[in-house]
């Protein structure tokens, strides 16, 4: 690669995902800012296994979300928003938490694993996971090792049936449009699409269509329904003690 290609390829990656093509023969090179070196897409991770081996090898980076899409290598290493995306998860959690200290019905896998799906070509850390235990029970989904006999489960492997993630600056056609469409063909069963960026907050919850995720309607206190969890929900945001934003997920019969 000459130095050109190296400086915008730098240059690219402040500023928006890199996408790569598994057809593209060329290579990407990014910076890991922990480490401060410059980082290599190996060829072998413009397939889903050898995406999966790379995650798991010393040469992984330390930083950014790096997504499998479908035979793109997605790589987003710009910086959390602290107001409009780490407590919107923050308060996600929290309320999925309050839901299943009631009902204890499934798991809740926080953002730091590996969703992988064959039938979507995909490999991604969604910003929050839901699996039912009869889904875990029936084989839908599982909690895979990569070294056998580690009794270290840090891949989820199949058909989840709750994913959220959190629309940011840099990741908007992938929220909304890539992850959909490829969630869609995972089987998943509800979308979880939060953006939080604007003056009002755009909580949304979809739902399998025939071909593709259909929003579900609010009532008019602003809750939506779950079919996955059979309650309704509603995301609101007030200020803490030192200006700010603290998100509170609701749930209701």
């Amino acid at each position: 690669m000459r130095d050109t290609d190296f400086t915008r390829a730098l240059d690219a990656i402040e500023t928006k995902d890199i996408a790569m093509p598994a057809t593209q023969e060329r290579t990407i090179v990014f910076w890991d800012r922990v480490t401060e070196t410059p980082v290599s897409i190996p060829d072998s991770a413009l397939t889903l296994s050898g995406f999966c081996d790379w995650t798991q090898s010393d040469d992984f980076p330390s930083t950014g979300r790096i997504s499998f899409l479908d035979g793109e290598v997605f790589v987003d290493m710009s910086p959390e928003d602290l107001a409009t995306h780490n407590q919107v998860r923050r308060g996600l959690y929290k309320g999925w938490e309050r839901f299943l200290d009631q009902f204890d019905i499934a798991m809740l896998i926080v953002d730091g694993m590996l969703l992988l799906n064959d039938d979507a070509n995909l490999g991604t850390e969604p910003d929050g996971l839901l699996c039912l235990y009869e889904s875990i029970r029936t084989g839908r989904v599982e909690y895979r090792e990569v070294v056998e006999g580690s009794d270290r489960a840090v891949e989820v492997r199949g058909t989840a049936d709750l994913v959220a993630e959190v629309v940011s600056r840099s990741s908007v056609r992938k929220d909304t449009v890539t992850l959909m469409n490829l969630y869609y063909r995972a089987g998943i069963s509800e979308y979880w699409r939060v953006d939080a960026r604007k003056s009002d907050i755009d909580f949304r919850i979809f739902t399998r269509g025939q071909t593709e995720f259909v929003p579900v309607a609010a009532d008019t206190d602003g809750f939506i329904k779950s079919s996955v969890l059979n309650l309704r929900f509603r995301l609101v945001r007030t200020r803490n003690p030192v200006n700010c934003w603290q998100y509170s997920l609701e749930f209701r019969a």
